[in-house]
């Protein structure tokens, strides 16, 4: 099944990098025309690369981020069919050991950037007559693993908007879906054991599936999320973990 997006807009947050280059890349190749968000100056790499992108460099949690990639959505490219919230960050540290400051950076990116995102882009979906959003958990979002309290709470704090607004923006047209990644090959891995990503890739040897999964099967989950092959799914979390979920 080839997946057409030719005539979408779509925003990518947290686009320079991992889940979200892989992403944007296969949003281009599906002819839509893609705003990248992130912080990271590597994000100015991607303007390169096609005439159908635009950049905003910002701070994911800032409101002025999402007012300027939904104004460019609309002005650059007449208006917004797809918001992807991919932004956000890992935090592995003990339950006790976790600051104030800690709770609330972590959930500032991990939570409020997608609800800041969200309620900004909708107007716009709304006047496109609907559109698609679908948010990145993960399977911490599902399952407590020690060490990742913060982390853990931050993305199941992204499930429980992904399907309530799905249920209030239905009306409108608009599908909320969320894809919860396992584990997956991203620098993200580095920091988030003792002995780096390796410690991680042979944790992943361990799943049903027998290693761990790559960027681009998960950009390849986003694109049916987004699409219309997915058209009567809205408030789900799909999972895409190796099978970790289903032991």
């Amino acid at each position: 099944m080839k997946i057409d997006l030719s005539e979408k807009v779509a925003i990518v947050t947290g686009a320079a990098g991992g889940i979200g280059r892989k992403t944007v890349e296969a949003f281009l190749e599906a002819g839509a025309a893609v705003i990248a968000v992130d912080k990271s100056e590597k994000v100015i790499e991607l303007e390169s690369s096609s005439s159908r992108v635009a950049i905003v460099q910002g701070e994911i949690a800032k409101p002025i981020t999402a007012k300027n990639a939904v104004s460019i959505a609309n002005e650059k490219f007449g208006g917004l069919d797809i918001l992807v919230n991919n932004a956000g960050r890992s935090f592995p540290k003990p339950f006790l050991e976790i600051s104030e400051r800690d709770w609330d950076e972590v959930m500032a990116d991990n939570v409020k950037g997608m609800f800041l995102h969200m309620q900004e882009a909708v107007p716009s979906m709304i006047a496109r007559g609907g559109g698609s959003i679908v948010n990145v958990s993960s399977i911490s979002g599902i399952d407590g693993i020690a060490n990742l309290v913060a982390y853990c709470s931050s993305k199941g704090a992204v499930n429980m908007p992904t399907k309530s607004s799905a249920i209030e923006l239905a009306r409108h047209h608009i599908r909320v879906n969320a894809v919860a990644p396992g584990i997956i090959e991203t620098p993200i891995l580095d920091n988030l054991a003792p002995n780096g990503r390796q410690s991680l890739i042979d944790l992943g040897a361990q799943e049903p599936i027998g290693r761990v999964g790559q960027p681009e099967e998960i950009a390849n989950v986003i694109l049916f999320l987004a699409s219309d092959a997915s058209g009567f799914m809205t408030g789900s979390i799909v999972a895409a973990d190796g099978g970790y979920t289903a032991k």
